[in-house]
């Protein structure tokens, strides 16, 4: 029998990790195919990795790049969280390094402006990866597009005009850590990228690591002083200057990003269409996606003076939505059953707008004792007075998920918990069969 997950029948395993399995999975409507991501609940409790998760779910949930492995949508169980996400058929850098003993210049060229695009991108919004690594690199085979994967270890700068952004985790695969990280005396998670950029390439290209030694003190030795491999011969002298910029074992002194698109082994050959990425891909220097994700509602859509200023629904933060998935079941999920705590929430597709007229007109049509909007800039929230064999006062909050995607949250402010948990069941059932 096919296992069903919401809307997704899931197929082979793709892969396993200490925390979960990687299925691939097909959503029964539309019939595209995906990967999902499972995880266990328990697992990751047990390990204390909430944290990660919560950051990897938000990293994913703010960044949206054709360089990137794409967050479709996250669902839960009571014992798991479905992460589903863009599936590449392909393989791993790392695969493609193995299998062909290294990857010839040219070819690494375009891999590589295409891995650089990507990273530019994440500096945008103030994202470190922090395991950069061939293993985490994957290209698609059918139009070599590369696409960076596993955001479990980043780190989300969460005040980018902060120059003092320094971080002290020593995280990442040892061969790719910048001497910085490894000395663990505060780093800047940008310029530890730029140097695992230059381990990746020196892999790429030569098929064996720069770094190397069975002795893990000498080893770390070697990375911390920057006593990196000979250059094989076959490099060109634009790929040696390249990497010996790279590997500087001073942050500061690293090239930066802008500098490797402007250095001559990376403009060489370079297509106008690969140009046109650069200049497209242009970012202010001050990142706005720490702003809410802010979707504006036409008051006209909402009956009466109820509102009375434009609306928004802003989207659910990473760690808001962990706190979600962690403790309760998502109602999209197959035999979810209503939850019977003072809080409870409920899935719903469609557009805003709609969303909203049609939750307020449900709610009227039930004839409240009163319903007004809380007074806030960056939600929609409506707290409701009614009557129902005693008094019951409710708030109800709008929150974007993700793509057409929004939750709505119910808590009880004031009342009897088994009047409301009453109402709540019936409310759930009628709200869940909305169309929007």
């Amino acid at each position: 029998m096919t296992k069903r997950v919401g809307d997704y029948e899931l197929g082979a395993i793709l892969g396993q990790g200490a925390f979960g399995i990687v299925r691939s999975a097909i959503n029964v409507t539309t019939k595209q195919e995906f990967a999902i991501k499972i995880i266990d609940k328990e697992k990751i409790k047990r390990e204390e990795l909430i944290e990660s998760l919560k950051k990897e779910i938000h990293i994913l949930m703010i960044i949206n790049h054709p360089n990137i492995v794409k967050l479709i949508e996250v669902l839960a169980s009571k014992t798991k969280i479905y992460l589903v996400l863009e599936w590449i058929k392909g393989g791993e850098l790392f695969d493609m390094i193995r299998n062909n003993k290294y990857i010839p210049e040219p070819q690494m060229r375009k891999y590589f402006r295409q891995i650089i695009r990507a990273i530019r991108y994440c500096q945008s919004k103030s994202i470190a990866h922090r395991d950069l690594k061939p293993e985490n690199i994957l290209i698609c085979n059918q139009t070599d597009q590369i696409k960076v994967n596993d955001f479990g270890l980043s780190s989300l700068f969460q005040d980018p005009s902060n120059l003092n952004n320094e971080l002290y985790t020593t995280c990442g695969t040892v061969h790719y850590l910048a001497p910085e990280v490894i000395q663990s005396s505060g780093y800047d998670g940008h310029k530890a990228d730029i140097w695992s950029l230059g381990v990746i390439l020196y892999f790429s290209c030569a098929g064996y690591l720069p770094f190397e030694d069975d002795n893990v003190a000498i080893l770390l030795d070697n990375i911390i002083t920057a006593q990196y491999f000979p250059f094989p011969k076959y490099f060109s002298t634009e790929l040696k200057d390249l990497l010996s910029k790279l590997l500087v074992t001073h942050p500061n002194k690293r090239i930066t990003i802008e500098n490797i698109i402007q250095h001559q082994w990376f403009q060489t050959d370079i297509s106008k269409e690969e140009q046109q990425w650069f200049i497209q891909d242009e970012f202010p220097t001050q990142p706005q996606e720490f702003a809410h994700h802010l979707l504006t509602v036409p008051t006209n859509l909402l009956k009466g003076n109820m509102i009375d200023n434009p609306s928004f629904i802003r989207q659910m933060k990473g760690f808001e939505l962990i706190s979600f998935l962690t403790g309760k079941v998502v109602s999209q999920l197959p035999n979810a059953k209503n939850q019977s705590s003072s809080e409870s929430c409920l899935t719903i597709k469609g557009q805003p707008e709609l969303i909203i007229k049609n939750v307020i007109e449900y709610f009227l049509m039930k004839k409240p004792i009163s319903i007004k909007q809380v007074q806030n800039k960056d939600t929609f929230k409506i707290q409701i007075i009614y009557k129902f064999k005693s008094e019951i006062k409710i708030c109800v909050e709008i929150l974007w998920l993700i793509s057409n995607k929004y939750l709505v949250n119910f808590q009880l402010l004031e009342g009897f918990s088994d009047i409301y948990n009453v109402f709540l069941k019936q409310t759930v059932f009628e709200l869940s069969n909305l169309k929007c």
